[in-house]
């Protein structure tokens, strides 16, 4: 198959850029898919120059690209949302599951337990916002590229400031009775390890795009 040149790939990216695909994630499912329709167009027979070749399919796919983009956006949260449940269910996060269990239980069980709950909570929170917070910090200052893979599964979090909204509700009857101790530990546990989890794949997955984008341009 004719493989196009760089500089083909980044007039590519350019152009989606430019027509508003502002999403790093998406522009580069788009840029691949635009690439392989064009060098199957020019292995089929097609000898024009590639912009040539380009701006024909561009007139016939152009709308259907930018209005059906929910197809691309679909492809890259199920591929972080993949990444997320393996890196979830893996010996590493159940060993940090098993750390965090049993650091939160025996703090149950040696310091006041309303205390230790505020202060879980708390680190919860912190744990979740902040990461926002530095995304959209670095998109501003440093005019970053926006992954809509990583915004979208930010949905994650917001169910989990409900649900910890929920256990600092019913959590004190919870942890006044030593049977429940342990249970809540454990919920505490997989809270903070889904957390920490999902940070690792976020900085990864920043990374691996901007990688991939330095090299494309």
């Amino acid at each position: 198959m004719m493989n196009l040149t760089k500089e083909n790939i980044q007039f590519i990216d350019t152009y989606l850029e430019q027509s508003d695909v502002k999403h790093i994630d998406i522009r580069m499912e788009m840029v691949d898919h635009v690439a392989s329709e064009i060098e199957n167009r020019i292995d089929a027979g097609d000898t024009r120059d590639f912009y040539y070749v380009f701006k024909d399919y561009m007139l016939e796919h152009k709308s259907f690209l930018l209005e059906n983009n929910t197809r691309f956006l679909r492809q890259t949260t199920k591929k972080l949302s993949n990444q997320l449940l393996k890196s979830f269910f893996s010996i590493k996060s159940f060993t940090l599951l098993a750390v965090f269990t049993a650091i939160i239980y025996f703090g149950f069980n040696n310091y006041d337990s309303e205390l230790m709950k505020n202060v879980l909570l708390i680190s919860m929170i912190f744990l979740i916002i902040a990461p926002a917070i530095c995304y959209f910090f670095a998109l501003k200052k440093f005019n970053y590229n926006r992954f809509s893979g990583i915004e979208r599964l930010g949905f994650f979090f917001s169910f989990l400031l409900q649900f910890i909204n929920i256990v600092n509700i019913t959590g004190a009857n919870f942890i006044k009775n030593q049977n429940h101790l342990l249970i809540t530990s454990i919920v505490m546990a997989l809270v903070f390890t889904f957390i920490l989890v999902f940070i690792r794949l976020s900085v990864l997955t920043f990374k691996d795009y901007k990688y991939r984008y330095n090299n494309l341009c």
